[in-house]
């Protein structure tokens, strides 16, 4: 579950992503579930979406990340139909920027799950790569 958290002083908005610890665990998904928050700390990039902490409360953790406030590539596909070629290429062009950036890691890092759902936007409606990025 994500929820849209504003930071009480300064303002700014982030995504609150909830991770059940019993659904990690059933899943036996410990490992990479921590080889992703690693690997997600040390990405810098402007088309890939920022983590920029981690807490839990013993019985979910959470990550605090970049919020992306026109959501998910899907969503507005879904409501569009379709796209036009020029916000098509930009798009395209803004995920390769993103993937060529997991992949110029060392070592490289390949994101598993490319789909509309992991692909956000942002205010500008610029790309903004979310979910699995286990290194090879």
């Amino acid at each position: 579950m994500v929820y849209r958290a504003v930071h009480k002083q300064t303002r700014k908005q982030f995504a609150l992503k909830r991770i059940s610890k019993k659904e990690v665990k059933m899943q036996n998904m410990i490992t990479q579930l921590n080889n992703e928050i690693k690997i997600s700390r040390q990405l810098d990039h402007h088309n890939i979406i920022k983590l920029y902490d981690t807490f839990d409360d013993g019985e979910d953790i959470y990550l605090v990340l970049e919020f992306a406030p026109n959501g998910q590539l899907f969503s507005k596909l879904h409501r569009e139909g379709k796209f036009d070629e020029r916000t098509t290429k930009e798009m395209i062009r803004e995920v390769i920027q993103a993937v060529s950036y997991l992949h110029s890691r060392n070592p490289p890092i390949v994101h598993r799950d490319i789909k509309p759902e992991n692909i956000l936007l942002d205010k500008n409606n610029r790309i903004k790569l979310a979910g699995s990025h286990p290194r090879i």
